[in-house]
């Protein structure tokens, strides 16, 4: 199967994201029309509520949660913090050089919002006992789902409303 223009074809995109479009599009390729395609929409479904469960749990392994983006300034120019921001300057702070252009590999955490340096975490830096965003990386999977059911009536809203997100 080729696949163009979706998350399972992007370099930066957490494993769990790539394995869930990878397991839609397993039950997808069934289909041999149309109207059989449009009958394996609700089995679709079923395997995004399961993934939304396996994030919930919080028993998704670390490394199919990393995320990786490049960085468009260096650390330090970042006047709003994103989650590659605030990985980019914990590696700062740890000696490394990180200039712009550089990819950056983290995972969002479970920090408190107040904390803006908690939000993420370079995938380098990773210890034992920091948990992830599940609701962040649930966000993700239903951008995902949106991404291949979009044409078909699933938008943003519909999708976070089955999936209650």
């Amino acid at each position: 199967m080729k696949v163009r223009g979706i998350e399972l074809r992007r370099h930066d995109t957490a494993g769990i994201i790539r394995d869930f479009q990878r397991d839609i599009l397993d039950i997808l390729s069934n289909a041999s029309n149309s109207a059989e395609f449009r009958e394996l929409i609700p089995a679709a479904l079923e395997v995004a509520k399961k993934y939304v469960s396996l994030i919930r749990s919080g028993k998704v392994p670390v490394e199919k949660l990393v995320l990786e983006r490049r960085l468009s300034k260096s650390p330090g120019e970042y006047e709003s913090l994103s989650h590659q921001a605030i990985a980019a300057q914990q590696l700062g702070r740890q000696g490394r050089y990180i200039h712009a252009g550089q990819n950056i590999r983290y995972i969002v955490t479970a920090g408190e919002a107040a904390v803006k340096d908690n939000r993420a975490v370079s995938s380098e830096l990773l210890e034992e006992g920091i948990s992830y965003d599940a609701e962040a990386y649930v966000k993700l999977l239903a951008t995902s789902f949106v991404n291949l059911f979009l044409p078909l009536g699933y938008d943003a809203s519909r999708v976070r409303e089955i999936l209650q997100v």
